[in-house]
């Protein structure tokens, strides 16, 4: 078991350091991309400007941070890399994206996920997956400097629900990376 220890060289944690922060910022591109071009909900004039669009981009590095962190990956990750790797991460990214990191931890760990994921899903009449509400409705409050909910929301959700399983797939690739290294 000694793959699974929990106490990992440099190297290992070396590897998702170096692959996470650019990974994601590619990625986060190429979903706020895809976001402006079938946007039906108003995120295509925000992406239009550049300062809007480098905030979303910024949002979208914490988002992944969150679903690496609290997904079944997140275990893996731990597993493989060291206890601290997620702290280690989150001191690369840029503030908003550790702010949107926190922010989605904090409040998926309280009893208002389960409203914001209740509303949402009986305004847009579909099965939302909880991490999905919770960060939606912290970008959106973070761009939109919004209290309450906006129908920009729904715009999020596919897109955020294609990042968690995107990220599942670079993950797969990073672990096999990693253990052809062993």
């Amino acid at each position: 078991m000694k793959w699974f220890s929990k106490n990992k060289k440099n190297e290992d944690t070396t590897i998702i350091l170096n692959g996470f922060p650019v990974w994601a910022t590619i990625h986060s591109i190429n979903l706020i991309d895809e976001l402006q071009k079938n946007d039906k909900l108003g995120w295509a004039e925000l992406i239009n400007n550049n300062i809007k669009k480098s905030e979303i981009i910024d949002c979208f590095l914490g988002a992944h941070l969150f679903y690496l962190n609290n997904n079944v990956a997140g275990d893996i990750v731990n597993s493989l890399f060291g206890n601290d790797v997620f702290e280690k991460i989150l001191s690369t990214l840029p503030e908003r994206a550790k702010k949107i990191a926190v922010l989605s931890h904090t409040l998926q760990k309280t009893n208002d996920n389960v409203l914001i994921t209740s509303s949402l899903e009986n305004f847009y009449n579909i099965k939302i997956n909880p991490f999905d509400a919770c960060v939606a409705f912290v970008i959106d409050q973070e761009i939109n400097n919004s209290d309450e909910f906006s129908n920009k929301i729904g715009g999020l959700l596919p897109i955020l629900n294609r990042l968690q399983i995107e990220q599942l797939d670079w993950l797969n690739e990073l672990v096999e990376k990693w253990s052809k290294l062993k």
